[in-house]
C-alpha cells in the first residue's frame, strides 16, 4: 500500500470551561456462545453470567481546553477497529472527541469475546473459533463511545494526584530465563531507578516474583469538595487468573479490583479503571520456583481472581487513604499511526530495523498460563533455527509451520493490521506511552527510560494492549532465547528499540499533532464480507464509514431425495434455495454427533417476525411408517448475517440421548403464514425409500427412554404412541419413572445395591450420607416395593407415571377431636385429615423414589439456562420500602411450603397482610408444572395482586430442570406487572438502612452458590454497607439442627463474606425444623432455619440442641397440634413437629424484629436484631 504524506491537525476549537474531570461505565451487550479471545484453540465459548463486561472512561480537560480521555474495555486488548469506530461515533458526538485524544485499552482478560480485531490474522488465531464479527464489534465500540460521551457530559471542575505504588506477591515472571538476559537484571532489584526495587521491608520472595514490575501507577481526580470522582490505575500481570477453563464472560481479576475500589465507601472511587503495563512476561498464577514465599491461591481459578483483584485493591484504596498531593490538570499529547514496514528505522538510528512480521514456533505452545495441545510433543520453547542469517531482525526465530505456515498465511491472507495507533500523553509531569500489544516488564521498562529524559518529565509508564493488537514487545536479549513470548513478536529482535526511540521522537515534536495515515486504506478481512474500508483521513475529516463489496453469491443446490453424501458427525446437508418473496432463500444444516442443527434465511424484509417452529423428523430404516418428530432445544435469530447484508437467519438446535446412525433425519419448517421453507434433508438412511404417507405416528421420548425407544427398533414403543402432530405443552422437565425405568432400577439395584441406594436416598433427602450398609438396605426395600405394587392396580398406575400412589395412613387411625378449631379455622375449605401421611420422608418414601428426579443426582440432567443479571434492565434489584416510626416493613418468609397440605394452606392465608413475601425454594415432589399449580400458585394466588412474591429455587424445582420455576416467574410478572418483578433466581430488594439479598444455591451445583454469582453478591453486600442492616437468603442450609457439621456453603462459598462481616442475619430452608441461632465462632451473624411452612418434619427433641454448630436461641419443640389431644384422648400426631413461617419486620431505627408464626397464627417467639459497634446483637 502507499503512504499518504502526513498532515498536522489543528487542536479542537471549544470553549475553555476550565480543568474537569468525568468518568463513566457502560456495560456490554453481549449474546451467548462467541467463542472468548485469548486462549486460541483451547478458548472456550462464552456465556453470560453475573459478571458484567464494561468499558470505563475517565475523561481529563485542562484549562485551554484540551481533551484526553482515558478508556479500559474488558477485552483481550484493544483493536484498531474499535478504537477508529469509537472515534467516528464521539466525533459526531457532544465530546467532538476524535481518535487521537482516545486512549483505548484492553484490559487482557482472556475470558471476553473475540472477533473484533478488523484483521485477519488475530480475528483467526486469538480464538477457537476464526472470524470477523462486524456485528459484535460495532456494539462493542458503541459501548465504548457511549462511555466517553457519558463521562464528558458529567465532567466537572477537578484536579488530580499521581501516585506509585508496589504491590509485591501477587505476580511472578513466567519466563524467567530471558529476562535474565537483559542487562537490566542485574540491577533491578538493587537499584533506586529500577522498577524492582526493593529495601526488604517486604519479606522474603522467589527469584520469580522478584523479576516482576510492582509499581501501581494511580491517577485520581478530585473535585472541589476534595472528593473523588474517578481513579485510573496500571499493573503490570497477565489478567489470566480465572484460567483456560473458565467457561463464563468475566473480566478476571482487573474487573474484580475495579469493583472493589468501586465499592469501597470510605476509600474508594465511584469509577474505578484498572489497565496493563509491563504484563507480557507476568502471571498471577503460583510461583514454580519457591512457593513456600506465595500465600494466596495454589492454581488459576476465581479465588486466584479474586485473590489477585483484592490485593491491587487494597494498594489503591491504600493510597487513596493518605492525603492526596493534588495539582492541577495539565495536558499534551501526541498521536501517530505507525506503519511497521519490513526494513524500516527510525531516523536511521542503528539497531532499530523492523522486519515483516513473523509468528515463531514456540508461539504455537502456548504460554504456561494456558498451554496448546502441540505443548511440549510438537513445539516447545526455545526453538531456534538457522532460515534467518546473524544479523536479520527475525534471527533465530523458526517460523511456525514452516511451509505450511506459509501457505496458510497466504490463502487465509493472514496478516496483522497495516498500522497501529501510537500515544503519548503527558499529565502533569508524568507521561503514559501506549504500546498495541503485550510489552514484557523490562521492554516496558526500556521505552519509559527513553521517554524519561526527554525535558520536564519526572515519571513515565507504559500502558499495554492500548491502541490495537500486534502480538508481543521483547527485548533483544529476550527475543534471542526464542521463549513463547519472544516467538510471538512479531517485527523482530528491535521492535523494542524501534518503538521506544519511536515514541520518544514522536514527544519531542509539536503537542497535539495529528499526523494523516500513512496507508490509503484500512482492510477488515471478514469472513461474511469480502471487503471493508475505512477511507483515508482528510484535513477535515467526515465520520469513519465503512465501504462493503458484497459477497460472492451463494451457490446453493436443489433438494435431493438421493442419499445425502458424507452423512456423518461434522457433514453439511444440501442446500435449498428459492427466490419468491416470503419464501426462505437459502436452508442447510448439519450434524455434530447427536447434536443436529438447521438453519434458514429468509430477505430481511420478508423475515418471520414470529419464533420459527420447527421439528427434527427421525425414520428408522427398518420401518417407514414410523416417525418420530422431534422438538428443539433452542430456536434463535443469529447475531451474525451468514450470507451477507439484507438477510435475516433463524436457526433450530437439536438434541437426542441417542445414536442417530441408522436413521434418516430431516428438519421440517413451520413458519408462520405466509411465510413458506423447504425441509433440510441432513442424512438419509441407505434402506430408507419414500417419505411415508400421513397420517405419520410420532413417538414420545422422554429422557429416561430416548435410548431405548430410538434403538434398533422404534416399533418397540409402539404402545406409547398417538397421532400426528402432538400437542405443544409447557416443558414438565423430568418426567417420572415409567415401567422402563422401573424395570431398569431394578436389574441395576440387583448389580450394585449401594450405588443405586445412595442414588435413591439422594432423592428422599439430598443431604444425606447412608453408610454403604444403609444404602444397600434402601435398595432392596425398594426393589421389594416396586415389585409389590406392579402387581396392583394401584400400583400399575404409579408405574404408568400418570399419578401419586394413594396415600397411606397413619396406624392407628386417629381423628381430631370434638371442638377442635383454631383463629382462621375453615374446615369446608381447608380440611384436615390427621392420617395422611403423604409427604413424610419415613412413610413416603417410595414416592420420593418415583417422582423426585433421579437425573438431578447423577449429574446427567440439562438445566433450564440459568438467567443472568446482566441480561435485565433491573439487574435483578429491587426497590424495598422504608419504613418509618409508624409504620415497619414486613416481610413474610416461608420454606420448603410446596406440597399443598392443610397446613401450608393455611400458612399461606396468612401471607396476605404483609407487602412482601419470600419463598426460600422446594415444591415436592419435583416442581413439575402440575405440582406447581396445585401444591404453589393456587394457594398462594391471593398474594399476587398486593403482595411481592419472590422465590428462591430450591433443589425440588431442579429436578425438573427448573423451567416450571422460570416460567411461573414469567407468568405471574406478565400478569401482575407493577406488583410482581422478579426475573432470575438470584436477587435483591434494597432501602437506605435494609439489604435483602437472595441467593441461588441450586443451579450450579447443589448446595453451591456460582462463582460468578458469589461475587456479584459479594459486591452488592459491600455496598453502602456503614449504613444498611445486610440480610442473606439462601435455600441451602449452613448446617443442620443438632449437627455440628457445617456444610460446603459456609465453609467454602460464603466463608469470605461471612468472615469479612458482610452479613447480619443469614435465613435459609432445605432441612426442616424451625430454629434462631446466636452468633457465634462461625461467624458475626444471626442465623435462622425456616424450613418448616410445609414439609411434614418430625418433631425436634430438645436434647440435641447442644450438638448444633452455633447456640441454639430458640426452637420449635412443639408438634403440629400442640395443645389438643385425638378422639377418644390419644395422641394427636406428636410425632409430627409443627409448621409455621417468620414475620420479618424491619423497623425505622435500622433494626430488625423476628416474629415466629405457627400454621395456626399462633406466635411462638419474637427477637430482635441489631448492628452495633461492638457487632450484631440478638434480644
Amino acid at each position: 500500500m502507499g503512504a499518504s504524506a502526513l498532515f498536522e491537525r489543528e487542536p479542537t476549537k471549544r470553549a475553555a470551561r476550565g480543568a474537569r474531570c468525568g468518568v463513566a461505565a457502560v456495560p456490554f451487550t453481549l449474546p451467548d456462545g462467541i467463542p472468548m479471545a485469548g486462549y486460541s484453540l483451547m478458548g472456550k465459548a462464552g456465556r453470560r453470567a453475573a459478571w458484567e463486561l464494561c468499558a470505563r472512561a475517565l475523561v481529563l480537560e485542562d484549562d485551554a481546553g484540551h481533551v484526553v480521555a482515558f478508556v479500559t474495555a474488558d477485552l483481550m486488548s484493544a483493536s484498531r477497529y474499535l478504537h477508529e469506530r469509537a472515534a467516528a461515533l464521539t466525533r459526531q458526538g457532544a465530546s467532538g472527541l476524535d481518535v487521537h485524544q482516545i486512549v483505548l485499552m484492553g484490559t487482557h482478560t482472556h475470558t471476553a469475546p473475540g472477533g473484533f480485531y478488523g484483521n485477519n490474522l488475530y480475528d483467526t488465531i486469538a480464538q477457537s473459533v476464526p472470524g470477523f464479527r462486524r456485528r459484535l464489534a460495532d456494539d462493542l465500540a458503541r459501548a465504548i463511545a457511549d462511555a466517553i460521551e457519558e463521562a464528558w457530559r458529567t465532567a466537572r471542575p477537578a484536579r488530580i494526584s499521581l501516585q506509585t505504588e508496589r504491590l509485591w506477591g501477587v505476580s511472578r515472571n513466567r519466563s524467567l530465563a530471558p529476562f535474565r538476559e537483559n542487562p537490566e537484571a542485574a540491577h533491578w532489584n538493587s537499584d533506586p531507578a529500577f522498577p524492582g526495587y526493593r529495601d526488604g521491608s517486604e519479606g522474603p520472595r522467589s527469584a520469580e516474583q522478584l523479576a516482576v514490575d510492582p509499581r501501581v501507577v494511580i491517577l485520581s481526580a478530585y473535585d472541589d469538595e476534595g472528593r473523588r470522582i474517578g481513579t485510573f490505575a496500571t499493573f503490570g500481570c497477565h489478567n489470566t487468573a480465572l484460567g483456560v477453563d473458565q467457561k463464563y464472560y468475566a473480566p478476571d481479576w482487573t474487573g474484580i479490583a475495579a469493583s472493589l475500589v468501586e465499592q469501597d465507601v470510605t476509600h474508594g472511587a465511584p469509577i474505578t479503571l484498572v489497565g496493563l503495563s509491563g504484563a507480557g512476561d507476568a502471571s498471577p498464577t503460583p510461583p514454580g520456583d519457591d512457593a513456600s514465599h506465595y500465600k494466596g491461591p495454589k492454581k488459576q481459578g476465581v479465588d486466584l481472581a479474586r485473590f489477585v483483584g483484592a490485593e491491587v485493591a487494597r494498594t489503591i484504596l491504600a493510597s487513596h487513604a493518605r492525603p492526596p498531593r493534588l495539582v492541577p490538570i495539565s495536558l499534551q499529547s501526541w498521536f501517530e499511526e505507525w506503519v511497521p514496514a519490513p526494513g524500516s528505522d527510525v531516523a536511521g538510528l542503528p539497531g532499530t530495523r523492523l522486519a515483516k512480521w513473523e509468528l515463531g514456533a514456540p508461539a504455537l505452545a502456548g504460554a504456561e498460563d494456558g498451554r496448546s495441545l502441540l505443548y511440549p510433543g510438537l513445539v516447545r520453547e526455545g526453538m531456534r533455527g538457522g532460515k534467518f542469517a546473524p544479523g536479520h531482525p527475525q534471527f533465530p526465530k523458526v517460523p511456525a509451520l514452516g511451509v505450511v505456515g506459509s501457505l496458510l498465511k497466504g490463502l487465509a491472507n493472514l496478516k496483522p493490521s497495516p498500522c497501529h495507533a501510537l500515544h503519548v500523553v503527558r499529565v502533569a509531569d508524568h507521561a503514559f506511552a501506549t504500546v498495541p500489544g503485550e510489552p514484557t516488564a523490562c521492554a516496558a521498562f526500556q521505552i519509559e527510560s527513553a521517554l524519561r529524559r526527554l525535558p520536564g518529565l519526572a515519571t513515565a509508564s507504559v500502558l499495554g494492549y492500548a491502541g490495537d493488537f500486534a502480538g508481543y514487545f521483547t527485548t533483544r536479549a529476550e527475543f534471542l532465547l526464542q521463549h513463547y513470548e519472544g516467538a510471538s513478536t512479531l517485527y523482530g529482535s528491535e521492535s523494542v528499540n524501534h518503538l521506544a526511540a519511536r515514541l520518544a521522537r514522536l514527544a519531542r515534536s509539536a503537542p497535539f499533532a495529528a499526523p494523516g495515515r500513512e496507508v490509503a486504506a484500512f482492510q477488515l478481512e471478514a469472513p461474511e464480507e469480502a471487503e471493508a474500508s475505512i477511507a483515508p483521513r482528510a484535513a477535515a475529516p467526515p465520520a469513519a464509514s465503512l465501504t462493503l463489496k458484497r459477497s460472492a453469491p451463494l451457490v446453493v443446490t436443489e433438494r435431493s431425495n438421493a442419499p445425502a453424501e458424507g452423512g456423518g458427525s461434522g457433514t453439511s446437508a444440501a442446500l435449498a434455495a428459492t427466490a419468491t418473496s416470503g419464501e426462505a432463500i437459502a436452508s442447510g444444516g448439519h450434524r455434530e454427533g447427536r447434536t443436529v442443527f438447521a438453519w434458514w434465511a429468509w430477505p430481511a424484509e420478508h423475515a418471520p417476525e414470529d419464533v420459527l417452529r420447527v421439528q427434527l423428523e427421525l425414520r428408522a430404516s427398518g420401518g417407514p411408517e414410523e416417525v418420530h418428530l422431534l422438538n428443539p432445544v433452542e430456536v434463535r435469530l443469529l447475531d451474525e448475517p451468514l450470507f451477507g447484508e439484507g438477510r435475516h437467519v433463524w436457526q433450530a438446535r437439536f438434541e437426542l440421548d441417542a445414536s442417530l446412525e441408522g436413521l434418516s433425519i430431516e428438519a421440517i419448517p413451520r413458519p408462520p403464514a405466509p411465510f413458506s421453507a423447504r425441509s433440510v434433508v441432513l442424512e438419509r438412511a441407505p434402506e430408507l425409500g419414500v417419505a411415508p404417507a400421513e397420517p405419520r405416528v410420532v413417538l414420545e421420548l422422554s429422557p429416561f427412554t430416548a435410548a431405548s425407544a430410538v434403538a434398533p427398533a422404534l416399533a418397540n414403543a409402539r404402545s406409547r404412541a398417538r397421532a400426528v402432530p402432538p400437542p405443544e405443552t409447557e416443558d414438565e422437565g423430568v418426567p417420572p419413572m415409567g415401567p422402563v425405568e422401573v424395570e431398569e432400577l431394578l436389574r441395576e439395584a440387583e448389580r450394585d445395591p449401594v450405588g443405586v441406594g445412595r442414588l435413591l436416598s439422594a432423592r428422599i433427602d439430598a443431604s444425606a450420607q447412608p453408610s454403604d450398609e444403609e444404602a444397600a438396605a434402601l435398595a432392596r426395600k425398594t426393589v421389594a416395593a416396586l415389585r409389590e405394587r406392579a402387581e396392583t392396580p394401584e400400583g400399575a398406575v404409579m408405574l404408568e407415571a400418570f399419578a401419586p400412589p394413594a396415600p397411606t395412613k397413619a396406624a392407628p387411625a386417629i381423628r381430631l377431636p370434638e371442638g377442635f378449631t383454631f383463629d382462621g379455622y375453615d374446615p369446608d375449605a381447608i380440611p384436615i385429615d390427621p392420617t395422611n401421611t403423604r409427604f413424610e420422608t419415613k412413610a413416603d418414601w417410595l414416592s420420593y423414589v418415583v417422582f423426585a428426579g433421579g437425573l438431578y443426582h447423577t449429574r446427567l440432567l440439562k438445566l433450564d439456562p440459568v438467567r443472568r443479571n446482566g441480561a435485565f434492565n433491573s439487574r435483578f434489584t429491587y426497590p424495598l420500602a422504608s419504613p418509618t416510626k409508624e409504620t415497619p416493613v414486613e416481610v413474610a418468609l416461608f420454606s420448603d411450603f410446596g406440597n399443598g397440605l392443610p397446613h401450608a394452606r393455611y400458612i399461606a392465608r396468612q401471607l396476605t397482610a404483609c407487602p412482601y413475601a419470600i419463598h426460600l425454594g422446594d415444591v415436592y415432589y419435583a416442581g413439575t408444572r402440575q405440582e406447581f399449580e396445585h401444591f404453589f400458585a393456587e394457594p398462594l394466588e391471593p398474594l399476587l395482586e398486593n403482595t411481592e412474591l419472590f422465590m428462591l429455587a430450591g433443589n425440588h424445582e431442579m429436578y425438573s430442570r427448573g423451567t416450571t420455576f422460570h416460567a411461573w416467574l414469567d407468568k405471574k410478572r406478565d400478569r401482575y406487572p407493577e406488583r410482581q418483578k422478579q426475573e432470575g433466581a438470584t436477587f435483591r430488594l434494597v432501602s437506605d438502612r435494609f439489604q435483602i439479598v437472595g441467593v441461588d444455591t441450586a443451579w450450579w451445583k447443589y448446595g453451591r452458590i456460582e462463582p460468578e454469582v458469589l461475587e456479584l453478591v459479594r459486591g452488592w453486600l459491600r455496598e453502602g454497607r456503614d449504613a444498611r442492616m445486610n440480610i442473606l437468603l439462601t435455600s441451602e442450609h449452613g448446617w443442620d439442627f443438632g449437627s455440628a457439621k457445617t456444610t460446603d456453603l459456609l465453609k467454602e462459598d460464603l466463608r469470605g463474606i461471612v468472615d469479612a462481616g458482610l452479613v447480619d442475619l443469614w435465613f435459609w430452608g432445605n432441612v426442616h425444623h424451625a430454629a434462631l441461632y446466636e452468633p457465634s465462632a462461625l461467624g458475626p451473624f444471626v442465623a435462622s432455619c425456616i424450613g418448616h411452612a410445609g414439609y411434614p418434619y418430625y418433631t425436634l427433641k430438645p436434647g440435641d440442641a447442644p450438638k448444633s454448630a452455633a447456640p441454639v436461641r430458640w426452637a420449635e419443640y412443639e408438634h403440629r397440634f400442640s395443645g389438643w389431644k385425638a378422639a377418644g384422648g390419644g395422641p394427636l400426631r406428636e410425632d409430627m413437629g409443627n409448621n409455621g413461617w417468620c414475620k420479618l419486620r424491619l423497623l425505622h431505627d435500622g433494626t430488625a424484629e423476628l416474629v415466629y408464626i405457627d400454621w395456626r397464627r399462633r406466635e411462638r417467639h419474637r427477637a430482635k436484631v441489631a448492628r452495633t459497634p461492638q457487632g450484631v446483637v440478638l434480644t
